[in-house]
Order: C-alpha cells, then sequence, then structure tokens
C-alpha cells in the first residue's frame, strides 16, 4: 500500500472527525464522552501550532490517521514545548504511520523552534504508552483516577521527549 503523510486541508474534516468518534465511541484512548459533530473541525485546527495538523492517506482507503502537534500551556513560556496527539484507524496500525507521523511532527516542531514534546495518555490505552516508549518518549507524571469514561476511572499518563 503506498501511504502519503501530509498537511491536513478543509477537504479532510470528516475522514479526521470520524476518525476521532471512533476512539470516543470505541476507546478509553479518546476523552470525551460522545461523538464531536464536523462543526468541532475548527476547533481542532485552532489547537495545532501554525496549522501543524498532518494526516496519513493510504491509496484508494483515503485519510486512516492522523496527528496534531498542539500548544501547550498558553503561547510564550512554553514555545518550546509542544504536545502531541495521534490517532490511526486499527486496521492501519503497524504499518509504520505512527513513526511517520511523529516523524512529520518531529521536523515541524523543529522548524518551529521546539525543543520539547509532551503527550497524555490514558492508563487505559497500553497500545499508545508502548508506542511513546519505543518513539524515545519517557513517563514523567501520572495524575491517578482523573478521568472516568465508560464507567471506569483511569489515569492521565504524561509521556516527553526531547527533540
Amino acid at each position: 500500500m503506498v501511504s502519503t503523510i501530509r498537511l491536513a486541508t478543509d477537504n479532510d474534516k470528516e475522514q479526521v472527525i470520524n476518525i476521532l468518534n471512533y476512539y470516543i465511541e470505541t476507546s478509553m484512548a479518546a476523552y470525551p464522552l460522545s461523538p464531536l459533530p464536523y462543526q468541532a473541525w475548527d476547533g481542532l485546527r485552532s489547537l495545532c501550532r501554525d496549522g501543524n495538523m498532518w494526516v496519513a492517506e493510504i491509496e484508494e482507503q483515503g485519510v486512516v490517521g492522523f496527528a496534531m502537534l498542539k500548544w501547550f500551556m498558553g503561547r510564550d513560556s512554553f514555545a518550546h514545548t509542544a504536545e502531541t496527539g495521534y490517532f490511526i484507524l486499527p486496521q492501519f496500525t503497524g504499518m509504520g504511520l505512527g513513526r511517520s507521523l511523529l516523524t512529520a511532527l518531529e521536523q515541524a516542531a523543529t522548524r518551529l523552534g521546539i525543543t520539547v514534546l509532551v503527550a497524555n495518555i490514558s492508563s487505559h490505552n497500553p497500545e499508545s504508552l508502548a508506542f511513546h516508549e519505543r518513539m524515545g518518549f519517557a513517563e514523567c507524571g501520572r495524575m491517578p483516577s482523573v478521568g472516568k469514561k465508560k464507567d471506569r476511572f483511569f489515569d492521565v499518563i504524561w509521556v516527553y521527549k526531547n527533540i
């Protein structure tokens, strides 16, 4: 399969929101309790630094994953730090798309003068925790039982990586 990693455009809105909603509805990986409407697109885009939302697209499949390089704790004291977030449809994981999306985020971050990446992960998402560890992130904090979804409490685990 031929895959492309590229910056998201407004034409990707429905596919990106559908991917996010898949994880909202079926897992503890995305925190909202109910699916997002397509109107949430502009809000998602506004979280991204300098338009850095990336998509993984597979020929004949369309967009199968996305990643965001987000503002972290405001826009001044933490300008050298960015938060990452990514979601790939499960049937397309294990194909290197996560690594490719993270590489795109790291390259964009470097161009923006960002030297630290952080991510927060649900304790009920072992696949994401393992991915981040393989990609060189280290755990730096855990907030026990701060989230609740599907009648289950979860920890939020923070990881970071110097780039």
